[in-house]
């Protein structure tokens, strides 16, 4: 019961983001579904109601375009630290290439690492919900299978691997269960 409520908030507050996107928030996105994926590990397939709320934000983070530039830099600001603005979750860095000359790469690594939380997250739920999972693993092969060679960050391509092994255990599962039902219909 305790972690009915606890879902019951998360969507509430899941909700209330989307309709308010512009408003502050108290507890950022991804904690909550990361919150939820710890539930799902708990409760299992009794998970199964929550899963049409919650996993359209997982799905949505890991097929999101991720910004990046490379744009010709200054030689004064090559090897320099990097910068990251905290509000846009954009990091800089200027290198110098052989060859290229100075380049500014920027990219959005708090983009970046919700792709790999969303990741985790569907591990989570595949992996405790078993075949109660099996429904939506079409739209988690879509959304993470491109993920695989993500050129930006092997952590995002280690963690679509992780999540694509349960992912498949619950298609497998549903699938020859479908079958079997199938056949004894007719």
């Amino acid at each position: 019961p305790e972690a009915e409520k606890i879902m019951s908030l998360i969507m509430l507050l899941l909700q209330y983001r989307v309709s308010n996107d512009s408003s502050p928030t108290l507890i950022p996105q991804d904690q909550l579904l990361a919150a939820a994926a710890r539930i799902s590990s708990i409760i299992g397939a009794a998970y199964t109601p929550y899963v049409p709320s919650i996993l359209p934000h997982l799905l949505k983070s890991a097929k999101e375009e991720t910004n990046v530039s490379i744009t010709d830099g200054t030689p004064d600001s090559a090897g320099q630290d990097t910068d990251f603005d905290e509000e846009t979750g954009m990091e800089t860095i200027t290198v110098s290439l052989p060859g290229m000359g100075v380049k500014k790469l920027v990219l959005n690594t708090s983009q970046i690492q919700e792709k790999s939380l969303a990741a985790r997250a569907v591990y989570e739920h595949a992996n405790s919900m078993g075949i109660s999972f099996g429904p939506y693993t079409r739209d988690c092969f879509d959304a993470f299978g491109p993920l695989l060679q993500f050129k930006y960050s092997s952590e995002v391509r280690a963690t679509a691997a992780q999540a694509l092994g349960p992912i498949f255990d619950c298609a497998c599962e549903f699938a020859l269960t479908s079958d079997a039902k199938l056949q004894h219909t007719q």
